[in-house]
């Protein structure tokens, strides 16, 4: 399982076709696949423009990872033009 933090209008998938004969415990009536969820490199592990897992096994410098607040995608802070924050 990979964490995440939160995702706006994005909707869990227990209880859909996704993953077969399960039920959601909380929603009995959910609809067999949730049409609007968007599925981006983050939920195979990968993130920032570098396309790379954080943490990164190859990397040495790993810094922080900074949430965009309008697409709550997360980037390398050194991706994005920062200074490294430790020091």
């Amino acid at each position: 399982v990979v964490e995440l933090w939160t995702r706006r209008s994005f909707r869990c998938d227990c209880g859909n076709i996704k993953f077969g004969d399960g039920h959601c415990k909380l929603f009995a009536d959910k609809d067999n696949e949730n049409d609007r969820n968007y599925y981006n490199q983050n939920y195979k592990g990968l993130y920032c423009t570098c396309h790379r897992p954080y943490p990164d096994p190859d990397g040495e410098d790993q810094g922080e990872m900074i949430q965009c607040c309008i697409c709550e995608d997360w980037f390398h802070e050194n991706h994005l033009g920062l200074e490294s924050t430790e020091k």
